[in-house]
């Protein structure tokens, strides 16, 4: 197994470029773990699109935004929308 890839420039390369194809390379990526260039969100909406009570659609937009803009602020990265902190 190589080396977890040190930028998110490599990480997408690897991804688009894994012999087995993309979406499984992604899975296979889903099942790791957060670092600094990868985030997992499990949502940005609402699962059957019911918000519980206090809930509104900002705050799932607004968990995504945050992720992306500090990405944006560091070193860059991916947020894998659909995936939640177990790889699921």
């Amino acid at each position: 197994m190589s080396p977890k890839p040190g930028t998110a420039r490599e990480l997408v390369s690897r991804v688009l470029n894994h012999p087995s194809g993309g979406l499984q390379a992604l899975i296979d990526l889903a099942k790791g773990a957060e670092v600094e260039w990868l985030e997992l969100k499990a949502a940005c909406y609402p699962t059957g699109g019911v918000f519980k009570q206090g809930e509104e659609e900002a705050d799932f937009q607004w968990h995504v935004a945050k992720s992306v803009v500090a990405l944006a602020n560091s070193i860059g990265g991916v947020v894998l929308l659909g995936v939640d902190d177990k790889g699921e």
